[in-house]
């Protein structure tokens, strides 16, 4: 069984951020608390411990989710990525 995620106040303001920023256009999100050295290097790095993966949504929601979960060895702050892939 699915359990669908308990979005706050501030997670939902940030996926409303994403959103405008897509401007309705067909767009991946990436939460992460890591917006420095993503803009530093232009490499979006795999999660460790755990896979090595990059995860996208389709859900500014999820991705504001994710960007706001606290860590112990982050930036100090959340931020939502945007790409527009060629979808035809």
């Amino acid at each position: 069984m699915l359990r669908h995620l308990k979005y706050t106040k501030a997670a939902r303001q940030l996926a409303g951020m994403a959103r405008q920023k897509a401007m309705d256009r067909d767009a991946l999100y990436h939460g992460t608390r890591f917006a420095e050295l993503i803009l530093k290097t232009g490499v979006l790095f795999y999660s460790d411990p755990g896979q090595p993966k990059v995860s996208l949504t389709r859900s500014s929601e999820v991705a504001a989710y994710y960007a706001l979960l606290e860590r112990d060895y982050d930036e100090g702050r959340g931020s939502v990525s945007t790409t527009y892939p060629d979808c035809r």
